[in-house]
């Protein structure tokens, strides 16, 4: 059941995430710094043209796949293309992922705390969705929102041990962005830990100094652990960490479109 404080927080922070759109929406009608290469791209991808490509951006297409997908039940009612795919209605997706990555940070601070601290908990998970660096681009068209809510997701999915889910979801924060790949590994650590956190409370009274001798112990196959059940939960992170192998072999670095000009703009900027 939904407290009465998580119910007026979310108001609130939809309330306040709202009005500051609308008010940079009035002064900022075209797309502003990054987005003149995300809005247009976004725009080629809500017409259906999917093989077009501006060799200035160099992350991969997920923000403008989950945007096409977005936008499909206004389509389905009769709002114009040009309307649903708007600057306004394409910032209004960063808009959501805003709101929902407070859910999701007070879903995960859920988990984590004790039974003691989680009256304090949607508080702190409120505060923590408004830091400034990220909070900042809830209002353009930039993938870090997108990307912040895909990386959230999976890792609440594997805390509630629903593995396929949560590796599916680190494969589209990485079509977001490549540097994705870091919380894949991540996610991966924090399930590998959860699954021998008891087996090494039971193995010489978990001294620090004893714990390459488990890991050892455990790799050899000297210890009796249930290596296949940790493999089955490893499985789909480590699925995507080969195939985020096989498109650098593809591509050749890991970065897509002129990898030079971005290089360019960055020690311009």
């Amino acid at each position: 059941m939904l407290s009465n404080k998580f119910v007026a927080l979310i108001s609130l922070h939809f309330a306040v995430s709202a009005a500051i759109a609308t008010a940079i929406n009035s002064v900022q009608v075209t797309p502003y710094m990054d987005e003149i290469f995300h809005i247009p791209q976004a725009q080629q991808y809500c017409a259906h043209n999917l093989s077009h490509w501006d060799p200035m951006i160099t992350t991969l297409p997920g923000l403008y796949l989950i945007s096409l997908l977005l936008i499909q039940p206004l389509i389905a009612i009769g709002v114009p293309m040009e309307t649903a795919c708007s600057v306004v209605s394409l910032r209004a997706h960063n808009v959501m992922f805003a709101v929902l990555n407070f859910i999701l940070c007070n879903a995960i601070m859920l988990k984590l705390s004790k039974p003691k601290e989680r009256d304090e908990v949607v508080l702190s998970a409120f505060v923590l969705s408004l830091f400034p660096v990220s909070y900042f681009f809830s209002f353009l068209y930039y993938t870090d929102q997108g990307s912040l809510f895909c990386v959230l997701l999976s890792y609440w999915l594997s805390l509630c041990g629903r593995h396929v889910q949560s590796g599916s979801v680190l494969l589209i924060a990485v079509l977001f962005r490549q540097t994705n790949i870091v919380w894949v590994l991540f996610t991966a650590g924090t399930v590998l830990l959860r699954e021998i956190e008891e087996p090494w409370k039971q193995f010489s009274g978990s001294q620090l100094v004893m714990f390459p001798l488990f890991l050892l112990s455990y790799i050899s196959g000297l210890y009796p652990y249930p290596r296949v059940r940790l493999l089955t939960r490893l499985l789909p992170y480590m699925m995507v960490c080969v195939l985020f192998m096989l498109f650098i072999l593809y591509n050749g670095s890991v970065v897509v479109g002129d990898y030079h000009s971005y290089l360019y703009l960055s020690c311009s900027s």
